[in-house]
């Protein structure tokens, strides 16, 4: 991206007229303020997911509100879930966002030695 910067100046004592002008490459400048901001609105979800969290008495509506937060963090986000290990070596969604509700909660990872193994209830 260019800024571009003209002004008309007047030379010498006959009033002869010329125009200056400024090309400056900002690409570097908008990219850094873009993560800047996507920096700023990360800190901000975490820190209403800090105060959340000091009133909250239920676990589940924690991951509710973490991927809620998660999707409106990540601009490029839509869907996303939040897993737990459960004691039978299983991931299971806990929360999502985007998904039908009654598929993902039947959605199980196993995870062994560095393999993911998906049990899904649905065909992709």
């Amino acid at each position: 991206m260019l800024n571009f910067f003209k002004s008309v100046m007047e030379f010498g004592h006959k009033n002869e007229k010329g125009i200056v002008g400024v090309i400056q490459d900002v690409t570097k400048w908008h990219e850094t303020e873009k993560e800047l901001k996507a920096n700023l609105r990360l800190k901000d979800s975490m820190l209403e997911i800090s105060q959340i969290v000091l009133g909250l008495n239920d676990i589940h509506n924690l991951f509710e509100i973490v991927i809620d937060k998660a999707l409106e963090t990540i601009s490029s986000a839509n869907i996303g879930c939040v897993l737990l290990m459960h004691q039978d070596g299983f991931l299971r969604v806990l929360a999502a966002r985007g998904y039908e509700e009654k598929r993902s909660t039947r959605l199980r990872v196993e995870i062994r030695r560095n393999i993911c193994m998906v049990t899904c209830p649905w065909t992709f």
